[in-house]
């Protein structure tokens, strides 16, 4: 279909490619038997490891070269800085408090995304991202509501923040598209490697976790990093993260059959919800209306 070879088509698939690939992440922490936020310093290492040897045998260049001629090279350092801090959040969120609260204020990123490329681009999201990121909520509120309470408003402006920083971090990519994502996703694994060990000291990794944090480190996190970052070149920031919570509804369904544990059925209606939101916005664009493309 043609409407797959367009601009915003190949957007949609590329987020849509590296959710699938992202979503393996919780069963693989899971079977890794580490503490999260040491989880996240080796994650670091591992990920910034993997793309400057890519680059290197690949491109014949280093990371920080491709980052140094970028023709503003504080805007792809900012944005991996704000996507390390979004995921250090997160995990500092779900570790001390509730998930399910977590996960829900995470959720408006769309809308954080969408407030962000109005401020810093002029770039005005079209009624159906917001009414979209709206359904989408519920269903990613109806999916959490059977996690544990916890009312903590520090973890609340924690949550907030993170997902701010995730919202500024699309954003900020889109206003570069022409910084490659390699280095930039290589650039977070380095900001999260060096945050993670301010708050956690690294411990070495059990043997028999070991393939399990080589393939989070070394397969899945650089592709879908880089998947994601380049959807951000067709997409506003505010689509892209809206097509993350994806996400929540696939990461149950690999928990489930890897561990056998069992969905709540909130999780399927709240499933219903978010697949409702993302098959508006993409079957709108297929029947014609496109929204206009940003350059910084």
């Amino acid at each position: 279909m043609k409407y797959w070879r367009s601009n915003r088509g190949l957007g949609q698939l590329l987020v849509i490619a590296g959710v699938l690939i992202l979503s393996v992440d919780a069963p693989l922490v899971r079977l890794s038997g580490l503490e999260p936020l040491n989880l996240s310093f080796w994650r670091g290492v591992l990920v910034t490891s993997s793309l400057v040897v890519m680059l290197r045998v690949t491109k014949k260049v280093w990371v920080w070269r491709l980052l140094w001629d970028a023709p503003n090279i504080a805007v792809p350092l900012a944005s991996a800085a704000c996507m390390s801090i979004g995921g250090m959040a997160f995990v500092f969120g779900v570790q001390t408090g509730s998930v399910a609260k977590v996960v829900v204020i995470y959720a408006t990123t769309p809308f954080l995304a969408a407030v962000c490329s109005i401020v810093m681009l002029k770039e005005f999201a079209p009624l159906r991202t917001w009414l979209a990121s709206l359904v989408a909520v519920v269903g990613v509120a109806l999916i959490a509501r059977h996690s544990a309470e916890m009312d903590i408003l520090r973890l609340d402006i924690i949550a907030l923040g993170g997902a701010m920083a995730v919202a500024l971090s699309f954003t900020l990519l889109r206003c570069a598209p022409e910084v490659d994502r390699f280095a930039v996703t290589a650039s977070n694994g380095v900001c999260t490697m060096i945050f993670s060990s301010l708050v956690a000291r690294p411990q070495s990794i059990p043997l028999l976790g070991l393939p399990y944090v080589l393939v989070l480190g070394l397969v899945v996190l650089p592709v879908a990093g880089v998947l994601i970052g380049e959807a951000t070149k067709y997409l506003s920031s505010s689509e892209v993260s809206l097509f993350l919570l994806l996400e929540t509804i696939l990461a149950p369904i690999w928990v489930y059959l890897i561990f056998g544990d069992q969905p709540a059925s909130s999780t399927w209606f709240g499933a219903i919800f978010i697949l409702a939101a993302l098959l508006w916005i993409i079957l709108v664009d297929i029947s014609g209306v496109s929204a206009r493309r940003v350059r910084c």
